[in-house]
């Protein structure tokens, strides 16, 4: 009896254990495939009955993993397909942001291929005044954080019976720069200084500035043409929408003291962007008696999200952020800290006399943006000058007359 009880308790030596339900079910015996008992799932397979596997041939924990084409070493295909293309949409968007970024940060220089005494018959001299042989040498100018040279013309009020360039014995060429038997001590006491905008050089693409300073010299205004950094014959390698600018603005104003007449006084000009280094130089320099500031933009990262898509033909998004990003970390400049509705504020408080320009159909720096610099300005000698049908730096172009008697209407209040 204790024999047969123990022969009940197992099966008879040399035989394999019977099937149980779920082996004759056919479902899986042991851990699922793929899991983390693989190895043993592979253990069980040696002990099966059936055929030995081919010579070569052994069972390993990755023949566990499904192969149905839904997982990839434990990773479903569509996350791992997800991933790859959310790691290539990062880089073509940082590959694109740090092409652009350096790109229009260092626009091509435009070459200044004339000069006021052949194009306009205007009396001229380098600024800075180190030498007076065209195309004049870029020098340091005083109140300039950075150093950078600078190069431009200053225009002077001749005095009476002065003949013009070109038209003196031995000077047929018309290439006589300096103004022989004066010095700036003889010079109008007032001046006024242009400034270009973003990539532009001292001429200003699409401003008649010979037209606009030959009238502001038959007046009895000097007039300064000069390059910003970064662009035209002036050193420095990148531009700073105007962020950088202003302070080549206060660098000339400081300079034209140096020179006399004494007690001058001295307007900035600006257009584009240069209308906003206009406006924060004469915030800070208390020696600007006037400010035209045509077509400012009120906020610098606002005007980069809206312009830079247009620039470079990229989507808005991410675009619009991370190019200016981009800009801001190769060339050292801080855009949110550009404020000229401060400015604007700053002048108010002035009361400096100032004109805003702008234009209707204006899509770079719409006039919303100087309506608001107006307001923030709140200004008694404020003004604006809207031309609704004019785009950017088109107001003078649409109606000069109109645009001149504005500013020659804020000119003659600086004291």
């Amino acid at each position: 009896m204790q024999a047969e009880g123990r022969a009940t308790s197992g099966p008879p030596p040399g035989e394999d254990p019977p099937l149980g339900p779920a082996d004759t079910a056919g479902g899986p015996v042991g851990p699922v495939p793929g899991g983390a008992d693989a190895p043993a799932a592979c253990e069980e397979e040696s002990t099966r009955p059936g055929p030995e596997p081919p010579a070569g041939e052994t069972c390993d924990a990755t023949d566990a993993v499904a192969t149905d084409g839904l997982r990839v070493e434990g990773w479903p295909r569509a996350v791992v397909t997800a991933l790859a293309a959310g790691l290539a949409v990062l880089l073509a968007v940082f590959t694109l942001s740090a092409y652009w970024g350096w790109r229009l940060a260092h626009p091509p220089r435009l070459p200044v291929r004339s000069n006021p005494g052949t194009a306009a018959q205007l009396i001229w001299r380098c600024l800075p005044m180190v030498g007076d042989l065209p195309p004049c040498t870029p020098g340091r100018l005083a109140l300039q954080p950075d150093a950078i040279p600078l190069s431009g013309w200053i225009l002077p009020v001749p005095p009476p019976g002065q003949p013009r360039p070109g038209t003196g014995p031995g000077n047929p060429s018309r290439q006589e720069p300096i103004w022989p038997g004066t010095s700036p001590g003889q010079w109008s006491r007032r001046t006024v200084v242009l400034v270009s905008g973003r990539g532009q050089n001292r001429l200003q693409q699409g401003v008649p500035v010979y037209t606009i300073a030959a009238r502001l010299t038959g007046l009895g205004y000097n007039v300064v043409l000069f390059d910003t950094r970064g662009t035209g014959r002036s050193g420095g390698a990148a531009i700073g929408f105007g962020a950088t600018e202003w302070h080549d603005v206060n660098a000339v104003v400081g300079y034209l003291r140096t020179l006399g007449p004494p007690g001058g006084t001295v307007a900035v000009w600006g257009f584009g962007t240069g209308a906003d280094a206009a406006l924060v130089a004469a915030a800070t320099d208390p020696h600007i008696a006037a400010v035209i500031a045509d077509s400012p933009y009120a906020s610098l990262p606002a005007y980069l999200r809206r312009n830079v898509p247009v620039w470079t033909g990229l989507p808005a998004f991410p675009f619009g952020w991370t190019v200016p990003w981009v800009m801001a970390r190769e060339t050292g400049v801080h855009y949110g800290a550009m404020r000229p509705l401060r400015a604007a504020a700053t002048l108010g408080a002035r009361a400096l006399p100032l004109l805003l320009v702008g234009g209707g159909a204006d899509r770079v720096t719409p006039a919303s943006g100087v309506r608001r610099l107006y307001a923030a300005a709140a200004d008694k000698n404020g003004q604006t000058l809207v031309v609704p049908e004019a785009g950017h730096l088109q107001a003078f172009a649409k109606e000069p007359s109109r645009y001149m008697r504005r500013v020659l209407a804020v000119l003659a209040e600086m004291s």
